[in-house]
């Protein structure tokens, strides 16, 4: 199969413009921020190239959005990077340079490993915690008024 029947086929273009297509997906993230009203992006992060380059350009779209909102507006745009390791895992330190290329507003850590090897009514039990923690730290940042800008959050659980 020759080069442009692989074109015609996988229906692609010929050549591709990296900074445009860059900048055609941030502004869809923005876009779909804006259209749903949403202010925060979360997303799990493994250490591999696809979660790097969407976690980079999701908190991309957040930096450009919290730069046009202004210092007074209310609304402050977040990027919450995910961990979801089993325990230590060999490949932590590529999860680490790649959160660390990202630059998310929030890093959250949740180790899997009691969840996962514990019995079922543990792991609702351990969920429903998770999720009144997770409130009670989203409205008390929400009260601070904190941005990336004001300060970065690591949190582990």
């Amino acid at each position: 199969m020759n080069r442009q029947n692989v074109i015609d086929e996988m229906k692609v273009l010929p050549s591709i413009d990296v900074a445009h297509e860059v900048r055609r997906r941030i502004d869809f993230i923005k876009a779909m921020l804006n259209k749903t009203n949403t202010q925060r992006l979360v997303l799990g992060i493994s250490g591999g190239v696809d979660s790097c380059v969407c976690g980079k350009l999701a908190q991309l779209a957040i930096d450009e959005l919290n730069m046009q909102r202004g210092d007074d507006a209310a609304t402050c745009y977040e990027f919450i990077a995910v961990r979801l390791p089993y325990g230590t895992q060999q490949d932590e330190l590529d999860a680490q340079l790649a959160l660390d290329f990202i630059e998310p507003s929030q890093r959250l850590t949740v180790d899997i490993k009691l969840g996962a090897d514990s019995h079922p009514s543990r792991n609702l039990q351990g969920l429903r915690s998770s999720r009144t923690t997770a409130r009670k730290r989203s409205a008390s940042r929400l009260r601070q008024g904190q941005c990336k800008s004001q300060n970065t959050h690591d949190h582990a659980i």
